[in-house]
């Protein structure tokens, strides 16, 4: 069977920390479970998971879920300032002229 052996450690205390040994196959709802388990913890936290090499969030919290949704249809409302509006004076008359042009907005999957 292929699989992963985890070593799950809380950052704020690393003397604490369990390994666990799961399927490849393990889908993040139940890898949530095991690390509940094996931490012996009440789920009584939101969590999700995420990599720094993939913009891949997954999570069953049901607000951020309707959040990411709000942000997909949109995506001004995650814009910056200096994106829009650059220090250069010249730059900021363009750029209101060219409003029809937002700046592009990095979007992220959610798995449920």
């Amino acid at each position: 069977m292929e699989g992963y052996q985890l070593r799950i450690a809380l950052k704020e205390i690393p003397a604490v920390w369990r390994r666990v040994r799961v399927p490849a196959g393990i889908t993040f709802r139940t890898l949530h479970r095991v690390i509940q388990f094996a931490m012996g913890w009440q789920d009584c936290h939101l969590h999700d998971f995420s990599s720094d090499d993939d913009p891949t969030v997954c999570t069953d919290n049901s607000e951020a879920i309707e959040e990411y949704e709000y942000y997909l249809k949109n995506p001004e409302e995650l814009a910056r300032v200096h994106e829009v509006y650059p220090r250069d004076a010249d730059e900021i008359e363009r750029q209101r002229e060219d409003r029809q042009h937002p700046p592009a907005v990095r979007q992220a999957k959610v798995c449920v």
